[in-house]
């Protein structure tokens, strides 16, 4: 298993220590899956989660604009990326801007932190 599979493993039990709903972890588990996928190759590990720096995540961003998702959607993968403290999750998750389209109140994604 890779570093980062066994990272978000552990996020995700920590979500559901912190009584998170089912409902709120099966969609990060999925988003997250979904994060994973995108940066490994057919048949290889993903990157460590340090390598996966601002311009990755700047292309991640546009692959999900590309598939021509729903903004809520956009916005719940977003916020399961960044509300995972790199202290916890231990990825180099660096503040992605934010297009006015998909900002909420305050500029904030849901599930964000300043």
């Amino acid at each position: 298993m890779s570093e980062l599979a066994v990272a978000i493993g552990r996020y995700l039990g920590e979500l559901g220590r912190e009584n998170a709903s089912a409902h709120t972890i099966r969609n990060y588990a999925s988003d997250l899956e979904q994060f994973v996928a995108y940066f490994s190759a057919p048949g290889t590990e993903p990157p460590a989660p340090a390598a996966i720096d601002g311009p990755l995540l700047r292309e991640w961003l546009t692959s999900l604009y590309d598939r021509r998702l729903d903004p809520i959607s956009i916005r719940r993968k977003l916020a399961a990326d960044r509300s995972a403290p790199a202290s916890r999750l231990r990825i180099v998750l660096l503040p992605v801007p934010v297009p006015p389209r998909m900002a909420t109140s305050g500029g904030r994604l849901p599930g964000s932190r300043k």
